[in-house]
């Protein structure tokens, strides 16, 4: 993504990112993504998260008050990390 060079960088909006999540057993536990959506809420960076179930289903949605939290370490970073991936 030529948004993010040497782990840092801002992601346009109206762009999204969608990340896998799974459990210690290698198991897909969810999913979840951000969309940029400019003036949706800036004290967020103007991300919108969703989380979905292995299913389909939505979970969270929306202002997620632990996707914010979690992601506040990372404001100047665009909300976003972008260290190494761990297996």
């Amino acid at each position: 993504m030529l948004a993010i060079t040497n782990g840092t960088g801002q992601i346009p909006n109206y762009e999204f990112i969608v990340k896998e999540n799974y459990t210690p057993s290698k198991e897909l536990a969810a999913e979840t993504v951000m969309y940029r959506v400019p003036d949706y809420y800036r004290k967020a960076g103007d991300w919108f998260w969703l989380k979905y179930d292995p299913n389909g289903i939505i979970e969270k949605e929306g202002k997620v008050a632990g996707c914010i939290d979690c992601h506040r370490s990372v404001m100047s970073n665009g909300w976003l990390f972008t260290g190494p991936v761990r297996k």
